[in-house]
């Protein structure tokens, strides 16, 4: 009677989407998640390899004892974070790809294994790359299946993993040098990213940890390793080890002859 149109379905919308143009965005993109984790692992290769020779470098820089102990106690703070972060991010990344992996097949994604590397890759990057690794899957889904249901199942599954590796999982295995705020993690690659594009991402909390580590050995810019820090205590573990640790020495002076 009042002659309106009716509204288009969700298949309709689906179908009149230029799902090519989309796919050839996502795999550029793709594209250069992978060339930029490359350069990272390039990157890494080579400051793992000038290790052997760092000692020798430190006491020529430093030849006097206590400066040198107090460079070496930095390098040791930042090479235990970096080294700690990825390896807390290749354990984790490697379970959640497993667990995506399995519930991809099950709902019968395509090019599951693609997806399993993508996630696998992107867990590298704060924030963005858990965002990549619970919405794309579904979204290549809606394109895949006529229903919905596999997407839902795909997306609810995903945050689950993504939920109880990012609440309970991570959280054990992180140390005490890997206490960076959230907002700090957040800015830093919202930083890096604008300054080195995808490498800038993926090394944007490493550096980060660098910088606390840094920052929290010298007195006049411990405030600003508070301010990175999570808790406000940056390292307080560690000022706890070495309160409690005794010292090397006598346990009693000597006493005097009395004359």
């Amino acid at each position: 009677m009042l002659n309106l149109a009716e509204a288009p379905t969700a298949n309709q919308l689906i179908a009149q989407l230029d799902v090519r143009s989309y796919i050839a965005v996502v795999a550029r993109q793709a594209q250069g998640v992978v060339t930029g984790a490359f350069f990272v692992l390039v990157y890494l290769g080579f400051l793992l390899a000038s290790q052997g020779g760092f000692r020798r470098k430190m006491v020529n820089m430093f030849p006097d004892g206590k400066m040198r102990g107090e460079a070496l106690e930095v390098f040791h703070r930042v090479r235990g974070g970096v080294e700690g972060y990825i390896w807390v991010q290749t354990v984790t990344g490697a379970m959640i790809s497993a667990a995506a992996w399995v519930l991809m097949r099950a709902v019968g994604l395509q090019n599951a294994e693609f997806w399993t590397f993508v996630i696998f890759i992107v867990g590298f990057i704060p924030v963005l790359g858990g965002a990549v690794a619970g919405l794309a899957p579904p979204l290549f889904a809606l394109v895949q299946f006529e229903s919905y249901w596999p997407a839902a199942v795909l997306l609810i599954g995903l945050q689950a993993i993504l939920f109880i590796s990012g609440n309970l999982i991570q959280p054990r295995m992180q140390g005490d040098n890997q206490n960076i705020d959230p907002v700090v993690v957040l800015l830093s690659l919202a930083f890096w990213g604008k300054l080195w594009g995808v490498v800038g991402m993926f090394l944007s909390t490493p550096l980060a940890v660098m910088a606390m580590a840094v920052l929290a050995e010298f007195r006049g810019s411990r405030w600003m390793a508070i301010l990175l820090s999570g808790d406000g205590e940056p390292y307080a573990d560690e000022a706890r080890a070495s309160a409690d640790r005794p010292k090397r020495g006598r346990v009693n002076p000597p006493q005097s002859k009395a004359d």
